[in-house]
């Protein structure tokens, strides 16, 4: 047997023939060494390495005592799988661990099982030395029984205890018999035995439902009946998970009262849609972060109104607003707040297999977040970046489009360029799914009757002058705030009044609140008194339609200092009205630049250059040619879809 034990102890690793050469004083090859531990070595006191104490592993077991084989053989052959300490650090961090987790009654255990008869070794070793003789290390926790009950802890070979406080604890394992049949008890009833049998493909009355699920089905994340999935509860009660407490028992016995939810369910949050489900069609989820009426959502609901001719669609809302009602009458269902991280993928999972969906489109970077949970659902995703990425404030949704998208597709190179930077390109490799692309000009939506409409003729008089002419209108477009820059607006117009006594610059867009929004609006409304433009400048709320103000005006001045491709650029385009817009300030200046007649881009945030070219263009006609080339470059929004479908399509083959 001598050269079987030798070839075992040189693969085990646990012989330094190093270190032994210099205790033991001897020369030799490796196969030498050990040969010299196992016919006197061990004998004379050497340890084959710091990772065995031969002296240490015969002390504390009792049944070794009288042994006469060699000690690292006998941990080779037996001890190793047996579970015993090979060394003293090796008890000292398992007792740290149980010491840490306060799981030692000290009390209970003498009284149980009296003093200890060893030296240097206190109670809780003596605990995880013989475990099967000292099997309660406190009232509660049986290691027999929890040793017997799961398959796992066996096949594992680990003290019973440690398991319980590395893993068995967190996922709620029964700890003795008199906890089992309390739980058996309570649960019985609540299991669905047909529900649970279909899991593992079994017949009702072959098994003990409930006994397998205490031992097993839990750990696996069966369902124990149709309102409960123990591995969702886990992960969405941290307490439970904390305290150790088995999910479906807690809920049975606690949760369910206090209204937490056993599982998942998307008839909850599910809202019916104004189409009809074809089960012939695939589907495609559709992500806004909110339903107002302004660009992206606009966007979206066109896309929505387009993919409903061919395809069944679902719509996410991260927030409503008032195109709910169109949002809703264009999908078969829709929910209008994101589900968090815990509900995301079952929510997804759901849609999935209900509803045959083959992809989802991002169509905004602020549900950017979505792509990440979307790919790990194995879904192709085109996402649409209408915004500048630096004014994006949770830059991990910039990279979760960056990293999980199918398709990026960009309004214009610019809104690209910022991205990529603030995306870091070189971790991300991007360059070829991305696409530059404008949405191209919408369907005009219908009016929705906005409290705030302007009749034409409230509008024609709006523009009269102080001399009963028609005065040049410069309109102005969104919602009120830095970005759009409505500040500049105004500098401009105070610069136009000085060459125009009798312009009017015109801002269509709601935000505009003097008396409450002290972080803009206080200060423009203090602008214009100090400018004196009151008869030289209009604020006007949110229209329906802003066709009836397009046609109206000389000129479209986009004003903003970051503005990715806003649809009402588009819009002028359509009704062929000049547009002033600043360089560098927007992907229209960057798509734009050469069509001179349509648009005309002045220097960076120069508000007395586009006083002076805004009057100059309101005075020259313009060639319809020059915004007929310009929409010819943009495409038409049906195109758009087009290649949002061809591209999400392109990543499923």
């Amino acid at each position: 047997m001598s050269n079987e034990w030798e070839n075992l102890i040189l693969t085990s690793g646990l012989f330094d023939s190093a270190r032994y050469a210099e205790q033991s004083l001897t020369q030799g090859s490796a196969e030498d060494l050990v040969s010299h531990y196992l016919t006197a070595g061990e004998r004379s006191g050497l340890a084959p390495s710091r990772d065995f104490d031969p002296f240490f592993y015969r002390y504390i077991y009792s049944d070794l005592t009288h042994y006469e084989g060699n000690m690292l053989v006998h941990y080779l052959e037996f001890g190793q799988e047996e579970g015993r300490y090979p060394t003293r650090n090796h008890l000292e961090i398992d007792i740290s661990t149980i010491v840490s987790a306060n799981a030692f009654d000290e009390l209970h255990f003498i009284g149980q099982y009296g003093e200890s008869s060893f030296v240097n070794v206190n109670n809780i070793g003596r605990f995880l030395i013989d475990w099967r003789i000292y099997r309660e290390p406190y009232p509660g926790f049986d290691a027999i029984f929890y040793w017997e009950l799961y398959e796992d802890v066996r096949s594992q070979r680990v003290n019973p205890l440690l398991h319980y406080l590395e893993t068995g604890r967190r996922q709620g394992r029964v700890t003795s018999k008199e906890d089992y049949e309390t739980k058996y008890k309570v649960i019985a009833d609540r299991v669905d035995d047909h529900h649970y049998c279909r899991q593992i493909n079994a017949l009702p009355g072959n098994i003990d439902v409930t006994e397998h699920y205490l031992k097993s089905g839990s750990l696996l994340g069966l369902e124990p009946c149709g309102e409960f999935d123990p591995s969702y509860y886990r992960i969405r009660n941290s307490d439970v998970v904390e305290h150790g407490v088995e999910p479906f028992f807690h809920w049975i016995s606690y949760g369910k009262a206090e209204g937490r939810a056993g599982k998942f369910q998307l008839i909850y949050i599910f809202e019916k849609g104004g189409n009809y489900y074809d089960p012939s069609k695939r589907s495609i989820i559709i992500c806004n972060h909110q339903a107002s009426r302004s660009g992206a959502p606009l966007v979206g609901l066109n896309i929505a109104r387009e993919l409903s001719k061919r395809f069944n669609v679902f719509t996410i809302l991260a927030y409503p607003g008032e195109l709910v009602d169109a949002f809703a009458a264009l999908s078969f269902g829709l929910i209008t707040s994101i589900p968090d991280h815990v509900d995301m993928p079952y929510f997804l999972g759901d849609l999935i297999s209900h509803y045959r969906v083959a992809g989802a489109i991002i169509n905004s970077s602020e549900v950017g977040h979505m792509a990440k949970a979307i790919a790990q659902k194995k879904l192709p995703c085109v996402s649409l970046v209408h915004e500048y990425a630096n004014y994006v404030i949770d830059r991990a949704k910039i990279c979760s489009i960056a990293a999980h998208s199918s398709a990026i597709i960009f309004p214009a190179n610019d809104v690209k360029n910022v991205f990529l930077d603030l995306a870091g390109f070189e971790n991300f490799d991007v360059q070829a799914k991305i696409m530059v692309r404008p949405q191209g000009p919408m369907p005009e939506l219908p009016p929705l009757g906005h409290p705030g409409d302007l009749s034409t003729s409230q509008i024609d008089q709006i523009l009269v002058g102080k001399n009963g002419g028609k005065r040049k209108l410069i309109l102005g477009a969104g919602y009120v705030g830095i970005r759009k820059g409505v500040d500049l607006f105004i500098q401009t117009a105070a610069a136009a009044r000085e060459i125009d006594p009798e312009v009017l610059f015109m801002w269509v867009g709601d935000g505009f609140s003097p008396t409450s929004d002290l972080h803009y609006s206080v200060w423009l409304a203090d602008m214009i008194k100090r400018y004196n433009l009151r008869y030289n400048l209009v604020f006007i709320s949110a229209q329906s339609s802003i066709f009836d103000l397009l046609n109206r005006c000389q000129v479209f001045f986009l004003s903003s200092r970051l503005d990715p491709f806003p649809n009402v650029f588009l819009d002028a385009l359509t009704q062929h009205r000049p547009i002033v817009c600043f360089e560098k300030a927007s992907g229209c200046a960057d798509f734009f630049y050469e069509f001179g007649g349509a648009v005309s881009v002045v220097p960076y945030l120069d508000v007395r250059a586009a006083a002076e070219t805004a009057l100059d263009v309101s005075s020259r006609h313009s060639e319809s040619h020059d915004f007929d080339r310009a929409l010819r470059k943009v495409g038409t929004f049906s195109d758009y879809v087009a290649l949002i479908v061809r591209e999400l399509f392109r990543s499923t083959r």
